[in-house]
C-alpha cells in the first residue's frame, strides 16, 4: 500500500506595500500562523508547501486581510468566503 506522492507547490501572490503574507488552506485546518510566505523579488510573495495529489482550498492573508489567489478564480467556499483552488497531480 503506497502513500500517495507528496509534491512541493509553490504558492505566490504580488502585493505591493504588505508587511506580512500567510497562506491558510484545508491542508493546514485554515491555521495561517503556520505558513508564513517570504519576501521574494519586486512585489512577489512565495513559499512551497508539500502537498498529495488532489484538489486543495486556500486563501492568502494580507496584512490580515483575506484574499482569494488573483492568478486562480475561486471557484470553492470556506465559512462564506470565497476560495482559491489548486489542483495538484
Amino acid at each position: 500500500d503506497l502513500e500517495p506522492a507528496v509534491r512541493f507547490v509553490e504558492f505566490s501572490i504580488k502585493v505591493s506595500r504588505a508587511s506580512r503574507v500567510l497562506l491558510a488552506g484545508a491542508f493546514n485546518r485554515w491555521q495561517p500562523e503556520g505558513l508564513p510566505l517570504q519576501k521574494g523579488s519586486g512585489s512577489r510573495w512565495e513559499v512551497l508547501v508539500p502537498l498529495p495529489p488532489g484538489r486543495h482550498r486556500y486563501l492568502f492573508q494580507v496584512d490580515g486581510k483575506w484574499t482569494p489567489d488573483p492568478a486562480a478564480p475561486a471557484t470553492a467556499r470556506w465559512e462564506g468566503l470565497p476560495v482559491s483552488v489548486r489542483e495538484v497531480r
